[in-house]
């Protein structure tokens, strides 16, 4: 196999990098050094990681002279069980870290990342009007059976809501996979009182029965919640679940289910007042976010399927909404831009915290869509920004 850096250099000298790019020892440093001309450099340090009986992990420096055994994976000894590890870091021409990373098996992704920080082009994608989604069509919904059960709670003795309408709730109810009203699951209808972002409080929930066999039956009760922690919320909507008549479509309603059935969902988000910050913009296109950020087409298709029901005329109210709700139950001021709350994050991550889409709102009270990541559970209710 040769040396640890001979191996380094003929990956980084094999991948599609331009004809200028050095790669060099620094012997000093024990790591390869690697730079292309006017766009990035960086640097990766080989060491060995040892794994002990009592899961205690080491590492140490044999040098980028030593010998590397047959791999991937690079093991050297298996008891204990000891592997050559790749650890690196990208830097722009102001030498900005632009990204760490590390690999038990090659550095090949290394090189993808320093080829995608070649080929970016900071311009593209940069045209909101220029997102296309195709129009999400409509998912099976099954007609609700006969004998809808309504149990109303003894919590709920002096709470004044509208009248209740058993049709109504069950027409609206969210469907499972196969369109049926699902089971096991709890909508809040009010809150009650006030209580600071996290905390619990009285809230009116409605939930449907534990098993499908029992559908459709509901119960509406007053148990203590913390509100932004649901992901349904028809306390803004009584038309979902009472007597109270649905509004008529507005004007810019009409305009941009028009344009999202054409698959023009960038310019309906144009037409709303929506922003889009340019990490996402790129993404929804299939492009890099970053410089040296891979495109992962699996997060591209999920952004895609969680906007394509986007509701781009609710998010103006939405965004005044949610930050007078935040403000609620707090002795300081809240800042128009300090807080955003999650749409939804991209399948697959165990981390606490997760990259996802996130609703906020700028400095002047507009809509905005961003990539971020967050741990928390507060989420936008669906009937706040789904159509």
């Amino acid at each position: 196999m040769g040396t640890v850096a001979e191996h380094i250099h003929a990956i980084v000298m094999a991948g599609q990098l331009p004809s200028g790019t050095r790669c060099g020892l620094d012997e000093e440093l024990g790591r390869v050094e690697i730079e292309v001309p006017g766009t990035v450099r960086a640097w990766v340090e080989p060491f060995v990681a040892v794994f002990s009986s009592d899961r205690a992990v080491s590492m140490r420096y044999p040098g980028l002279d030593a010998e590397l055994p047959e791999g991937p994976p690079f093991v050297v000894d298996r008891d204990p069980m000891s592997v050559w590890h790749f650890r690196w870091s990208i830097l722009d021409t102001d030498d900005e870290i632009l990204h760490t990373g590390w690999m038990e098996h090659d550095v090949a992704p290394l090189v993808e990342r320093l080829v995608t920080a070649v080929a970016f082009d900071a311009g593209a994608g940069g045209r909101l009007a220029d997102v296309r989604i195709p129009a999400t069509p409509p998912g099976p919904d099954l007609p609700v059976p006969d004998g809808i059960a309504l149990e109303l709670d003894p919590s709920l003795t002096g709470v004044e809501l509208p009248d209740l309408d058993a049709q109504r709730i069950a027409r609206h109810w969210p469907r499972d996979a196969r369109g049926r009203p699902a089971p096991r699951t709890r909508v809040l209808l009010a809150t009650l009182g006030e209580a600071a972002r996290g905390r619990r409080q009285p809230c009116v929930m409605i939930s449907s029965a534990r098993t499908l066999k029992g559908m459709p039956s509901f119960t509406v009760a007053v148990t203590d919640e913390i509100r932004h922690n649901f992901q349904h919320h028809w306390g803004r909507h009584p038309h979902l679940w009472s007597s109270v008549e649905p509004p008529a479509p507005t004007e810019l309603e009409r305009r941009c289910r028009t344009l999202l059935a054409n698959g023009d969902w960038g310019k309906a988000c144009e037409l709303a007042g929506v922003q889009v910050e340019p990490g996402l913009l790129r993404l929804l296109q299939g492009l890099p976010t970053g410089p040296v950020d891979l495109v992962d087409q699996d997060r591209v298709t999920a952004a895609r399927q969680l906007l394509a029901r986007l509701a781009p005329w609710q998010l103006a109210e939405t965004v005044t909404w949610l930050h007078e709700d935040l403000q609620r139950g707090r002795r300081s001021r809240l800042s128009p831009t300090g807080w955003e709350m999650k749409l939804g994050w991209f399948p697959g991550q165990r981390t606490a915290s997760k990259l996802g889409v996130m609703l906020a709102r700028t400095k002047d009270g507009a809509p905005v869509l961003r990539l971020a990541w967050n741990g928390d559970n507060a989420t936008t209710p669906a009937e706040w920004w789904q159509s």
